[in-house]
């Protein structure tokens, strides 16, 4: 039997408006999913980054015996020789490696890729920025296996507080932080692209992103002014990646990922315990010993008394650094 052309129906404009309607939906749908997909797989990327960094660090420490000094944000990952390359030195600021006026022990610039013996890649976060590192300059330099310990870096300072981190949003502050590395996230507020030398700006930045970057603590010299401290989100704890976290609203987010870690993290976490230095501070401590390096011997300047002047007593430094033992006393 032939339909009656009359029977025919086009679809009504009600019903074509439906249609289209539920196709939005499914393409917004499958637009959104690949978003929050993209962003997840850069979020990983960029804690994975920041856990490789960690790891040359440390293994940087127990070979040198100190912390890298950074290396010039500005560098050009692409046409920059000197991109990743450790500064010569931390205590002048350079092209782009700046430090603190106010505190001028911390230093802020780019992790130093080159001097970790790691690949370019791991400078840039996933989302295509450099991370910023943050070293307080007390580690930068080393003093063991020296036979005197002197009075300076990395083993002796137990605290500076030169460096802290201000946890986001109980605004809780943790002092004597060693390092800090900055992916300024997603937004990329205040990060320097990887093939720039330039800042992306801050504008519509929080407060904690504007702390974290480099433009609201630099002056006209190039000097950090506004101390050094650094923004960090509450749901990690001082050792842990942080998440990302939402404070205002969508249009002002606070999203950077900070790594921090103390001297003593660095050391307790990788069996460093040796760097540790026993100082007349130490428990059990009796003047005239100096100092020493955990299980190593320090003797007093003098002997004992007469008749026993051929004896010089000895205390050796305990395991990290917690005590003095004696080891040879006078009678």
């Amino acid at each position: 039997m032939m339909l009656n052309a009359k029977n025919k129906k086009a679809f009504s404009l009600i019903e074509l408006s439906i249609v289209l309607l539920i196709i939005s939906i499914i393409v917004a749908g499958t637009i959104s999913v690949s978003t929050v997909a993209v962003n997840n797989s850069k979020t990983k990327v960029t804690r994975e980054r920041i856990d490789a960094i960690q790891k040359a660090i440390n293994a940087f420490v127990a070979k040198n015996y100190r912390l890298p000094c950074p290396a010039s944000i500005k560098s050009v990952k692409s046409s920059t020789s000197t991109f990743g390359i450790e500064a010569t030195s931390c205590s002048t600021n350079g092209d782009g490696v700046y430090k603190s006026s106010v505190n001028s022990n911390a230093v802020y610039g780019m992790v130093p890729v080159n001097a970790l013996g790691i690949p370019d890649d791991l400078a840039e976060d996933g989302y295509g920025s450099k991370f910023s590192y943050i070293v307080d300059t007390n580690y930068t330099s080393a003093n063991y296996p020296s036979t005197t310990t002197s009075s300076t870096g990395f083993s002796f300072y137990p605290t500076t507080n030169n460096i802290s981190i201000v946890q986001f949003p109980s605004a809780n502050k943790i002092s004597n932080i060693a390092y800090v590395i900055i992916s300024h996230g997603p937004n990329k507020y205040g990060a320097y692209n990887t093939n720039f030398s330039s800042q992306n700006s801050t504008s519509s930045a929080n407060e904690y992103e504007v702390t974290n970057a480099l433009s609201s603590i630099v002056d006209n010299s190039g000097n950090l002014v506004d101390g050094a401290t650094f923004g960090l989100s509450s749901a990690s704890g001082l050792t842990g990646i942080v998440s990302i976290t939402a404070t205002h609203s969508e249009n002002d987010i606070f999203d950077d990922i900070i790594l921090a870690k103390t001297r003593d993290d660095i050391i307790s976490e990788n069996n460093l315990g040796f760097l540790k230095v026993c100082t007349s501070s130490t428990p059990n401590q009796s003047s005239g010993f100096g100092n020493a390096y955990s299980g190593s011997i320090a003797y007093r300047a003098t002997n004992c008394a007469a008749p026993n002047d051929s004896i010089k007593p000895s205390k050796e430094c305990g395991s990290y650094a917690s005590t003095w033992i004696d080891k040879i006393t006078c009678p």
